[in-house]
């Protein structure tokens, strides 16, 4: 487990007994009893990394008792049918941005504080290579317009380190820039700085809408514009850092795209480490392939 990772689950933890076991002992009954009582309150997949950061916290303290405990206890939510209608369900998610939207948020970025240009230069450096914002800090620039991207994935064999190259080299040093800028700035974890200021911003933008975009949705977008683009399902899977080429099927659809990527390529060895399970074509094509019609 990172460090990064550990240091979250504590912090995690600490706020679940401060605010679910006031004035009540820190036992294991009590932490199981306000652990299931608060089910309800979360989506399935929060409640169970609020689960392992407790029974990591324990099992840290010396309690391993408790830990075992907590490991096996079941969201009440989602283990009882009879529950079913309590499980909190996902907030959707943005997967596409709109020129309009993008062009009102920008433009509140360079009239804003000084913070938001980070915020700013994040948002770049997503829409163009498409990155998890985990993998925005160790983002390493190399010589012939091209990016390593380390994989925030790899520890659970969901991801691939890949190699992207920038055809266009204006384009290429824009994004060195802001990850220079990025990467000095004058916080402790910069991309979570990022992260809460662009909730709050797009929060004031838009405040009548239940789903705001994040820095997710501008990688979502890059998977929507690639989708209609003419680039294998392989190489597309590498650009986006995905060991299989079925998991770019959560992308939004190509009717969403906006931009042409074809400033954007894997590397030939990105793309060797994808997995290839049926036979692949370019969704453009597959979305006008037909076939030869059964004899009778």
């Amino acid at each position: 487990m990172l460090v990064s990772t550990e240091e979250a689950y504590k912090k995690l933890a600490k706020h679940f007994y401060e605010t679910r076991l006031i004035d009540k002992p820190i036992t294991k009954k009590n932490i199981v009893d306000a652990l299931t009582s608060c089910a309800g309150e979360y989506v399935p997949a929060y409640w169970r990394r609020l689960r392992n950061a407790i029974e990591l916290d324990q099992r840290l303290r010396g309690f391993a008792e408790t830990a075992d405990k907590v490991k096996v206890t079941l969201n009440p939510t989602t283990s009882d049918p009879a529950k079913k209608a309590l499980i909190k369900p996902k907030r959707r998610k943005v997967k596409a941005v709109s020129e309009s939207d993008e062009a009102k948020l920008v433009k509140r970025l360079m009239g804003g504080s000084s913070g938001d240009r980070y915020v700013y230069a994040t948002i770049m450096i997503v829409k163009y290579l498409g990155c998890r914002p985990a993998e925005i800090r160790d983002l390493e620039f190399l010589p012939g317009n091209k990016v390593l991207i380390n994989s925030a994935k790899k520890r659970s064999d969901r991801g691939i380190d890949r190699t992207l190259i920038v055809s266009d080299s204006k384009t290429f040093q824009g994004l060195q820039k802001y990850h220079a800028s990025l990467t000095n700035a004058p916080y402790a974890n910069p991309i979570t700085y990022v992260q809460k200021r662009l909730a709050k911003v797009v929060k004031e933008i838009w405040p009548q809408r239940k789903s705001l975009p994040t820095l997710y949705s501008w990688r979502h977008q890059m998977g929507c514009d690639l989708k209609k683009s003419d680039k294998s399902r392989i190489e597309i899977a590498a650009i986006m850092g995905h060991l299989s080429v079925e998991s770019i099927n959560q992308y939004g659809r190509p009717k969403h795209a906006r931009i042409s990527r074809g400033y954007l390529s894997a590397s030939k060895h990105s793309m060797k480490l994808v997995k290839v399970t049926k036979p692949t074509m370019p969704p453009s094509q597959k979305a006008k392939f037909k076939g030869p019609a059964l004899q009778k």
